[in-house]
């Protein structure tokens, strides 16, 4: 079995958690790398993008929290092999990762147009959202 390490902000939620719960699901073993943010700005330029989560696999990384679910989902046997199904998959997580986008861009906003941005969201976009999940979900055999 590789050596795994997963480094991502020490925090339970986030573009890290998804691997995190897969991993654990699948009963792998993996190093949890848990950044506090006080040193974020030091560790930053040891990523490949700037960014996290990143995946150490056996000393080579992988980048992007997507590319890494996708590589964990297959490693835990919770990715489809079935390409329509996988496409399926990929749709959803793409979806996750839009909605994901919309409430990371208010984290740094002062805190009153931050709470007008969030109630925005949770008016408008969000609850579009997770409606067509929940409908593409059903369509396709889900719950």
């Amino acid at each position: 079995m590789a050596n795994l390490k997963l480094t991502y902000f020490d925090f339970h939620g986030g573009r890290g958690e998804p691997a995190r719960l897969a991993l654990s699901i699948g009963g792998i073993a993996f190093e949890d790398d848990r950044v506090p943010f006080a040193d974020w700005e030091r560790r930053k330029a040891d990523t490949p993008f700037g960014a996290l989560p990143v995946l150490e696999v056996d000393g080579q990384t992988v980048a992007q929290s997507n590319a890494i679910n996708r590589y964990v989902g297959k490693l835990v046997n919770l990715y489809p092999s079935d390409p329509w199904q996988a496409a399926q998959c990929d749709e959803a997580m793409e979806a996750v990762e839009d909605i994901t986008s919309m409430m990371v861009a208010t984290l740094f906003l002062p805190e009153e147009e931050k709470k007008a941005q969030r109630q925005a969201l949770v008016e408008g976009p969000i609850p579009f959202y997770l409606t067509q999940l929940q409908q593409r979900l059903e369509a396709h055999g889900g719950r």
